[in-house]
């Protein structure tokens, strides 16, 4: 059976999802700064906690109001870890272009091995970014690549 939860009211497209150390924005130019973009973190051991990370989120073609939550999801086991308290996001028209910075704690891992960073509006999935914990020195760590589309 079809969902049609969504017809009426399509999400919005995301132009941009990066992980990085922070999100700056001046109010004086109006520019935004985002430091330190990465693909993963390396940890000294397992378990371990992650630093503190951005998520920074780019999004278009919105209609109206949308209840935005971004999750963790180990691919290992197929699972979500951990999900963002969640915030609403205004489109007063479609070509309105919205930037978000979504703040994480950190969160504990287990193991090293690839996760993903997913993205929702309104319940819908609208986009992930795949990264990696790694532990330090493992040979195989030595640089993070993104993964392909």
């Amino acid at each position: 059976m079809p969902n049609h939860r969504f017809e009426s009211k399509p999400p919005p497209k995301c132009k941009a999802v990066l992980l990085c150390d922070e999100v700056c924005f001046d109010q004086a130019t109006k520019k935004l700064d985002i430091k330190g973009v990465r693909w993963g973190f390396t940890v000294p051991t397992l378990p371990a906690q992650t630093p503190p990370f951005t998520v920074f989120v780019q999004l278009v073609g919105g209609i109206g109001r949308y209840r935005i939550v971004g999750e963790i999801h180990d691919l290992q086991t197929g699972r979500p870890l951990f999900a963002s308290e969640g915030f609403d996001a205004d489109f007063p028209d479609r070509i309105c272009l919205e930037s978000f910075p979504i703040c994480w704690p950190g969160f504990p891992v287990r193991h090293h091995g690839d996760y993903d960073f997913v993205l929702f509006a309104d319940g819908q999935e609208i986009d992930r970014l795949k990264f990696s914990v790694v532990k330090d020195g493992r040979e195989e760590a030595v640089e993070f690549v993104p993964a392909a589309e």
